[in-house]
């Protein structure tokens, strides 16, 4: 969540390190219902750099689930914000697990009243709804980059994920996936925060139909943009592959349904929603051939 998650995971040996994968486990591309649960008391505000300046609020918490009170608290980074980061961040969390992207499960989170009284955006007396995603612990890659550890940017050009991550984000144009927003955990890298996909903020000035092809920055797809031809050339055709024998397989309304966005969305902004995602799907690649420098490969 964009320099959001706190520090802890210990950094790795002395030694080139590849990531495993965050699911090791067989998926099906079938969009997963997000879960809710209900907040304890207890939470702890988590204060990120350039605070004052956020529109929202970060808070480090546990749930549990009512319906089965046998079950474990989970420990969560709970968002409080606005209707459009809130959509983003679950319908991206769901199209991202669908996938098999190492994404953090997301929750919804019920807050009865007066159990976060430190927040200054929800209103003391009534209850309300919130998004999270479990913790998985960890310590962002830009801390691990800091830190000097050998071998950390060649354990990034080698995770098996960039390549689906680095499309996926130019799909949903997300603007921040900045490298405080991958976390590393026991040679396992996760990707957190959708808040600013689909173009964030720019959706309030000029609407989604008119920001489907317009591209946002990318910053792991522009890491390669360093690359030799070949290289480049290599990894587009490996995001064509991942567009079409993936990614064009969910059901984006499917998705949009189990993210349960409704809450937030009247149907018309839900239906253009789902509307600028699939047709973003099919300029994915053209736009990623022209970042990359390869136009002629978008044909």
């Amino acid at each position: 969540m964009g320099n959001d998650q706190a520090a802890g995971a210990a950094l790795p040996a002395e030694k080139e390190i590849a990531p495993r994968s965050a699911n090791d486990s067989a998926f099906d591309l079938l969009p997963k219902p997000v879960k809710v649960l209900t907040l304890n008391k207890g939470a702890e505000q988590v204060r990120r750099n350039r605070e004052e300046s956020k529109g929202d609020e970060l808070w480090l918490a546990t749930a549990y689930a009512e319906e089965d009170p046998s079950t474990d608290d989970v420990s969560i980074y709970l968002r409080i914000a606005n209707p459009m980061p809130i959509v983003a961040e679950l319908l991206c969390a769901v199209l991202g697990r669908s996938l098999g992207l190492p994404v953090p499960e997301p929750y919804l989170v019920k807050i009865d009243a007066g159990a976060l009284p430190g927040s200054q955006l929800l209103a003391i007396d009534r209850p309300a709804l919130a998004f999270a995603s479990r913790d998985v612990g960890g310590t962002s890659f830009s801390q691990l980059l800091r830190s000097g550890s050998p071998g950390a940017q060649a354990m990034l050009m080698k995770w098996e994920h960039l390549i689906p991550v680095a499309t996926f984000d130019e799909w949903i144009a997300n603007q921040d996936r900045n490298l405080s927003n991958i976390i590393f955990m026991s040679n396992v890298l996760w990707i957190i925060d959708h808040a600013e996909a689909f173009h964030g903020s720019a959706r309030g000035l000029f609407g989604l139909p008119e920001l489907v092809g317009e591209s946002a920055s990318n910053i792991l797809a522009d890491m390669l943009v360093k690359l030799n031809a070949a290289a480049c050339a290599a990894h587009l055709e490996s995001a064509q592959t991942w567009l079409t024998s993936m990614a064009a397989r969910v059901s984006i309304p499917d998705a949009a349904a189990c993210a349960d966005i409704e809450q937030w969305q009247t149907p018309e902004q839900q239906a253009e929603l789902i509307d600028f995602i699939a047709q973003r799907l099919s300029l994915t690649h053209a736009l990623l051939c022209n970042r990359l420098g390869h136009p002629q490969l978008s044909t």
